[in-house]
């Protein structure tokens, strides 16, 4: 099994929290502009209206709720999927397998199964190749692809399989298996003793009612 790049390989001795950049870079810009937009019409000379204030707001929340507030949580007790209207712990006992096919997925002992809605699968283009929309593992894309890479050395199994990026659904899912290995290898238990903890999200559906009833107010005024 290959190497995680964000592998713990002398095991977890603090929690460690999980976010892909891109998604916590949208929801950051997002709501720095949505701040922006409603400063700008503080000093607009027709004034602030409620449209001009629950317009970027409810955008401002839903960013937090989709992109910031979803991540993956590894302790020492177990992994924790926060998801955008509930969590889920599921203790390393109960961890039976993951996949990563579309995005990080945690099959529990018993066959159940639990998505992230935080981290997907990423896979980067590699050489300087450039992946084609459409065409990423075809003819016409490696053709391509050799044209944009003039001066570089061509590797055409890493453009059909690049390496998986740090925060990915691949990496993520390998750095558990790692994990879960590791423990097993040191006198851990194979059965499963701990329970599976399904809740709701609160702050994730406070934010998505918030949000509603500021669109709601937009679109009314």
């Amino acid at each position: 099994m290959p190497s995680s790049p964000v592998a713990a390989t002398k095991g977890i001795d603090t929690p460690q929290s999980y976010r892909q950049t891109q998604a916590l870079v949208i929801g950051v810009l997002t709501m720095v502009l949505c701040v922006l937009l409603v400063v700008m019409g503080l000093f607009s000379s027709s004034g602030l209206s409620v449209r001009d204030v629950t317009w970027p707001l409810s955008l401002a929340v839903l960013a937090w709720a989709l992109f910031i507030r979803p991540r993956v949580l590894v302790s020492q007790d177990c992994v924790v999927l926060q998801n955008l209207v509930r969590d889920v712990e599921i203790p390393w006992d109960r961890i039976d397998a993951t996949q990563a096919r579309w995005n990080l997925r945690i099959v529990t002992r018993g066959g159940k199964s639990y998505g992230s809605w935080a981290i997907s699968k990423q896979r980067p283009p590699r050489n300087g190749l450039r992946s084609m929309s459409g065409f990423g593992g075809g003819e016409m894309g490696l053709r391509t692809a050799f044209r944009n890479a003039r001066d570089h050395e061509i590797d055409t199994d890493a453009f059909r399989n690049p390496p998986d990026r740090a925060k990915s659904a691949g990496a993520i899912a390998v750095l558990i298996d790692e994990e879960q290995d590791r423990r097993l290898q040191h006198g851990g238990s194979p059965l499963a003793t701990g329970d599976i903890v399904v809740k709701p999200a609160w702050l994730g559906v406070a934010a998505l009612a918030v949000a509603i009833v500021l669109i709601l107010l937009a679109v009314l005024t």
